[in-house]
C-alpha cells in the first residue's frame, strides 16, 4: 500500500515537473505542483526510508562546506576584511553585495535546489519499484504537454495579439509580474517568444534542451524534430548555446561515424537556417549584442561574472 501511494505521487510529480509559472498559492512563493508533491514525498520518506535521510544530509554538508569556503574567500578578497568577514557571512540582508555577501534569496534558492536533489535521490532509491520505460513515458508526456502549451500561446498570440496564457499565476520580481511576456519582431511580424509554463524563454530552453538530447539518443524522431523547431522559435540564446554544446560534445565523446555526423549536422543547420532565416538572424544579433555588451541582458550577465 505504501509503495503504491509513493508510486502514484511519484507519477504525478513526473507529470508536473516542468511547470514553473503556476503555484498553488502566492503566499508562500515557490509552491509549484512539483514542490508541493515533493514535500509530501519527503514527509512519507521520513517515516518509511531512513537511507533517504542519510544521502540528503551528506549533500547539504558538502554544499554548505563549499559555499562557506567560497564566501570566506569572496569576502576576504573583495571586501578586504581580515577579521570581520565571518560577521558578513552570517548576516542575511537585502543590501548590495558589497555590503553583505549573502542575500535572503539564497535561502529560498537553496530550498529549491534541495527539493530537486531530494527528487534525484528518490529516483535512485526507488527506481527498482518502477519500470524504466514508465519513468521515461511519463516524463516525455509532461514535456509534450509543456511544448504544446507553448505552441498554443504562440499561435493564439499570432491571431489575437494578446497574451493567451490563462494558467500562469506565479508572482515574481520587484514589479510583481506574472512570468515574462516577451514579443519579438521577425521579418516584420510580431511573435511571442515561446515560454510555455516556464515563465520565460530561457527557462523554457533549460527545461526542453536536455529532453531534446535524450529524445535524440532514444531515436524519438518526431519529438526530436518538433522540440528542435520549438527551441529555435523560442529565440532563446540559452537554447542556441545548449544546442551548440550538444553538437560539440557529441562529436568529442561519441567518436563513431564522425564524418557522417558532421555532414548530418551541417546539412541540418543549413536546412534550418534556410527555413528559419529571419529567426536565426535575430538570434545571431542577440548573441552578438550580448557578447559585445550592447543590451541589458548581456551587461547584467557580464556584471555578475565580473563581481
Amino acid at each position: 500500500m505504501e509503495n503504491r501511494f509513493i508510486r502514484l505521487i511519484f507519477i504525478f510529480t513526473l507529470l508536473v515537473f516542468p511547470v514553473q509559472s503556476f503555484v498553488v498559492s502566492n503566499i508562500v512563493k515557490g509552491l509549484t505542483p512539483f514542490n508541493v508533491l515533493m514535500i509530501i514525498l519527503i514527509i512519507v520518506m521520513f517515516f518509511s526510508n531512513k537511507k533517504f535521510f542519510y544521502y540528503l544530509p551528506v549533500f547539504i554538508l558538502i554544499f554548505l562546506t563549499y559555499f562557506s569556503i567560497q564566501e570566506i574567500f569572496n569576502s576576504y578578497y573583495a571586501l578586504g576584511y581580515k577579521n570581520k568577514y565571518i560577521a558578513y557571512i552570517i548576516t542575511l540582508t537585502k543590501t548590495p553585495y558589497y555590503l553583505s555577501i549573502i542575500r535572503k534569496s539564497f535561502v529560498t534558492q537553496f530550498l529549491y535546489l534541495l527539493v530537486v536533489v531530494a527528487f534525484f535521490i528518490l529516483l535512485l532509491q526507488y527506481q527498482k519499484y518502477y519500470k524504466y520505460k514508465d519513468l521515461l513515458k511519463f516524463s516525455f508526456i509532461a514535456i509534450w504537454i509543456f511544448i504544446l502549451y507553448g505552441w498554443f500561446e504562440f499561435f493564439v498570440f499570432l491571431i489575437t495579439k494578446q497574451n493567451p496564457d490563462f494558467i500562469s499565476n506565479r508572482i515574481a520580481g520587484e514589479d510583481f509580474q506574472v512570468g515574462l511576456f516577451e514579443v519579438i519582431s521577425i521579418g516584420g511580424v510580431d511573435i511571442q517568444r515561446i515560454k510555455s509554463l516556464a515563465g520565460e524563454p530561457s527557462m523554457f530552453a533549460y527545461t526542453v534542451v536536455p529532453f531534446f538530447i535524450l529524445g535524440y539518443y532514444l531515436k524519438k524522431k518526431i519529438f526530436t524534430i518538433i522540440s528542435l523547431i520549438t527551441l529555435i522559435i523560442s529565440t532563446s540564446t540559452t537554447a542556441l548555446l545548449g544546442l551548440v554544446l550538444f553538437v560539440i560534445l557529441d562529436l568529442i565523446i561519441f567518436k563513431r561515424n564522425v564524418v557522417k555526423k558532421i555532414f548530418l549536422y551541417l546539412t541540418s543547420i543549413l536546412i534550418l537556417y534556410l527555413t528559419f532565416k529571419d529567426i536565426f538572424d535575430v538570434l545571431l544579433d542577440l548573441v552578438i549584442s550580448k557578447l559585445t555588451l550592447e543590451n541589458i541582458s548581456g551587461i547584467q550577465r557580464y556584471t555578475y561574472f565580473y563581481n
